[in-house]
């Protein structure tokens, strides 16, 4: 898959459409996110520290088809997040 002309290798049944848009859903309420993999239906990133301290439960799309829920916080040697994918019909 190719997303803003960088080869991505997502290990998930996800369409490449809504790796996209979980990807801008990440982008919108982190700014700026390092490295990130999408795998089944849980995805993890890197990001700065301060994104990491102020880690929001629960992140939605702006129509709610797509709920993120926080699932676990590594600390070393990157600060990185994971959030498990929920797809909604609307």
């Amino acid at each position: 898959m190719i997303i803003d002309s960088y080869r991505v290798n997502a290990f998930t049944h996800l369409s490449e459409d809504m790796c996209v848009k979980i990807v801008d859903i990440l982008q919108k309420e982190y700014g700026e996110i390092g490295h990130f993999r999408i795998e089944d239906d849980e995805v993890s990133f890197q990001v700065y520290k301060w994104c990491y301290e102020a880690a929001e439960q629960i992140v939605k799309s702006t129509d709610s088809s797509i709920k993120l829920k926080l699932v676990d916080k590594f600390d070393g040697p990157y600060y990185s997040l994971a959030y498990k994918i929920a797809l909604y019909s609307v």
